[in-house]
């Protein structure tokens, strides 16, 4: 996925502003940003779950891992949101 965000990228620089093709290349890196923003955070929660399977995870070490992943998103996007309900529920315990 970061493959073909890179040539979308790349292309973007090579097409006219305020063309379809460029509109039509925004909106395609816009979708590949959100889908790698998704799995990025999908990712980490995965990767906690199986730290855990065999390993003692404190909740302090649990806050600060999602406190750190948190961090990687926008504030605001869904990402974030769900980044920060997992920090607070490690905070809560």
């Amino acid at each position: 996925m970061e493959q073909e965000y890179a040539f979308w990228k790349k292309f973007a620089k090579t097409v006219k502003k305020g063309t379809d093709a460029y509109y039509d290349v925004q909106g395609k890196l816009h979708d590949l940003d959100k889908n790698i923003a998704s799995q990025t955070l999908k990712n980490k929660s995965t990767v906690l779950d199986y730290y855990k399977t065999y390993n003692d995870v404190s909740m302090k070490s649990e806050m600060q891992y999602w406190d750190k992943v948190r961090k990687l998103f926008a504030t605001g996007t869904v990402e974030r949101i769900e980044a920060d309900q997992k920090y607070l529920e490690a905070n809560e315990s």
